[in-house]
């Protein structure tokens, strides 16, 4: 679960151990420190109904760490306290994704990012980079391609 590696990354404690020694009859006493960090997993979907053929896992985290750096530079955010931990593409292979997600599935990618400090709120960040998000791979090479024929099948089904 992405829960486990964020809060070890805000909090600097492997919740997740604790947890199975807890489960173990191996209660631990942990003193919990203020955090000087946040962090957010985050669901990134396209643009605009169509079939997405994902790129190469390294072109997914190069265009994540573009987006990254154009929210940071866009919010005042020094781009070095603002960087990528995890990106996922959702599916390998060509998929259909909606403009407007029902479920888990119907996201491009997953990614889980840090941002050093408390200055900032990430729900701010947050926000930006789904947007970005969208931007940047509309800009890209990697945009979902129209599928009227799906889009039909959804809207008469």
């Amino acid at each position: 679960m992405k829960i486990w590696t964020l809060a070890q990354a805000v909090y600097g404690v492997d919740f997740y151990r604790l947890w199975v020694d807890a489960a173990w009859g191996l209660p631990r006493q942990v003193v919990i420190p203020e955090p000087s960090r946040q962090a957010a997993a985050v669901m990134l979907g396209v643009s605009a109904d169509g079939e997405f053929a994902p790129p190469s896992q390294a072109a997914g985290e190069a265009l994540f760490d573009t987006v990254l750096a154009e929210v940071s530079a866009a919010m005042g955010i020094p781009a070095s306290t603002c960087r990528q931990m995890e990106f996922t593409w959702l599916h390998t292979q060509p998929q259909f994704i909606p403009a407007t997600p029902h479920d888990n599935a119907d996201f491009a990618a997953m990614a889980c990012f840090l941002l050093e400090g408390r200055d900032v709120d990430i729900r701010h960040v947050i926000t930006a980079v789904r947007t970005q998000w969208l931007a940047a791979l509309e800009a890209s090479a990697y945009r979902p391609a129209a599928s009227v024929t799906r889009i039909q099948e959804r809207i008469y089904a």
